[in-house]
């Protein structure tokens, strides 16, 4: 049976919510070697990951998003095939033996939407952005935040970001757009009727960047 393979190439402006998948952007442009996720570097990868990992089963669902880590490479995420299973990791080209992949469970109810590759913070190592979505169970409500992973050495650390669409019912909520611009996290925010949830960030345009490890914010009026 064949691997089934997802490819996922990230964000564009204001798509954090919306599931479409453009070209990772950040700053690939100014590099001098390009690199993309295609069909033939997911294929490969599955096929190589279900072998070392002794997979019987198909995966659920391998993603993939191309940056600089800080030479050219790949960040795969993987889930499934058992539930809640989700492994992550970079892979270079040419080096596909050498990687070694950290779990984090998905809870029930939740999913990744979208990964972005983008230079948070200026050093020439991009991060990861990833989009996670929970569902409503009819009482928590819906919410989606943002999970940034910072290369660190043969690491990727986790660091939280901002709330996106959070909503509750009978009681309110909030909306956001976001975008990557110029190696910054832009989240536009706007309330729904009624009194919003303490994870909404409050109305208007906040900007986001990396500075030594951390996620600084700003409110642009």
């Amino acid at each position: 049976m064949r691997c089934s393979v997802l490819l996922v190439l990230g964000w564009a402006a204001g798509a954090c919510s919306h599931p479409t998948y453009p070209p990772a952007i950040g700053n690939v442009a100014e590099r001098s070697q390009h690199h993309e996720c295609s069909t033939s570097v997911l294929t490969e990868v599955a096929a190589v990951l279900r072998s070392q990992w002794g997979e019987a089963q198909d995966f659920l669902r391998v993603s993939c998003v191309a940056g600089y880590f800080p030479e050219p490479g790949y960040f795969i995420s993987v889930i499934g095939p058992d539930p809640g299973r989700h492994r992550f990791g970079l892979i270079f080209p040419g080096r596909t033996d050498e990687v070694t992949f950290a779990n984090d469970p998905i809870p029930p109810g939740t999913d990744i939407l979208h990964y972005a590759a983008a230079d948070l913070d200026g050093d020439g190592v991009d991060e990861i952005l990833e989009t996670w979505h929970r569902a409503s169970d009819g009482v928590l409500g819906t919410d989606e935040w943002v999970v940034i992973r910072r290369v660190s050495g043969e690491d990727l650390v986790e660091i939280a970001g901002p709330h996106l669409n959070v909503q509750f019912p009978h009681l309110g909520g909030c909306m956001a757009r976001c975008e990557i611009a110029n190696g910054m996290l832009i989240v536009t925010v706007s309330n729904l009727p009624g009194i919003p949830p303490s994870d909404c960030l409050t109305p208007g345009k906040h900007v986001f960047t990396l500075h030594r490890g951390e996620l600084v914010g700003s409110v642009q009026r």
